[in-house]
């Protein structure tokens, strides 16, 4: 009898906006400082080698998911020489943020866990809603209305989020030590 393995929830789109993204940490420290009040159409720039972007795109489902990305303008190529500049919007990060959320199982040691708290204005009720959602569908446990917990490190990656999607006033993100 065989096992059949999980099929991963990433869609295609994600997983092209990660494949692009590659290491967090180094996408973190290449945002430019943005003030909170700016708007989340602004666009990140990267150059990728030919043979990346060709490995990253193959197969006529990714072109087709590509053609789409590029239509509802999270995505723009254009080859100059051997490489291939992309912009990316911050809606496509986000996006590829959630998903490398969820789906990381790295834990923190022992006693330790990540700890967010948060206090939007009382003008930003569907803001605060949107994201006590997004806490609860990337296993985060409630510990009061405004206080979430989880044994993840994920850490880099909410901090990430935060910033892109200019919270960083409301949103602060910890990695506490839990005394019983």
């Amino acid at each position: 009898m065989k096992i059949k393995k999980p099929k991963s929830k990433k869609s295609i789109a994600q997983q092209i906006v990660s494949d692009i993204i590659g290491d967090l940490s180094e996408f973190y420290l290449s945002l430019p400082s943005l003030p909170s009040y700016r708007r989340r159409s602004i666009f990140y720039e990267c150059a990728i080698p030919e043979k990346e972007w060709l490995k990253i795109v193959e197969g006529q489902q990714k072109k087709r998911v590509l053609r789409s990305m590029r239509q509802r303008k999270y995505l723009t190529a254009k080859q100059e020489g051997d490489h291939f500049l992309l912009t990316i919007s911050t809606n496509a990060a986000v996006e590829a943020i959630k998903t490398i959320i969820t789906e990381k199982n790295a834990l923190l040691p022992k006693a330790e866990l990540c700890l967010v708290v948060f206090d939007f204005p009382t003008g930003a009720n569907r803001a605060r809603d949107h994201w006590r959602r997004l806490l609860l569908s990337c296993g985060f446990k409630r510990m009061q209305l405004s206080v979430y917990t989880i044994r993840k490190d994920v850490i880099l990656e909410l901090i990430t989020l935060v910033d892109l999607l200019g919270a960083k006033k409301w949103i602060r993100v910890f990695r506490s030590t839990a005394i019983n």
